[in-house]
């Protein structure tokens, strides 16, 4: 997935920023910037994954809102997920944050 972060580099988006830097964009590069991240994720998913040890996130390791919507705790899952994957893993494989928000026109 160097792909997806070089995006976010190019963007300018850092975990620090990139909030506000949501907040000041349009529907349409919201749109755009969601489509690029589909592309990049959809690309990279049909790779031949030559591993016996892959492990498959649920929603709450995944970064999802259920059982909290908080980002403190959310970042606390997929820190839990990073450090049991890192160790039992050789592919550890999410829920796709973005595919609920295809369908949204107005942010």
């Amino acid at each position: 997935m160097k792909e997806l972060f070089e995006l976010f580099y190019r963007q300018l988006w850092t975990p620090k920023h990139c909030d506000k830097i949501i907040a000041t964009l349009s529907d349409d590069k919201i749109h755009g910037v969601i489509a690029s991240i589909m592309t990049i994720i959809q690309q990279n998913s049909n790779r031949p994954i030559d591993s016996k040890f892959s492990f498959v996130a649920n929603n709450t390791l995944s970064g999802g809102v259920f059982p909290c919507y908080e980002e403190r705790c959310r970042t606390k899952h997929i820190d839990t997920l990073a450090r049991n994957a890192i160790l039992y893993a050789d592919v550890v494989y999410i829920q796709n944050p973005f595919d609920k928000y295809l369908h949204i026109s107005f942010f």
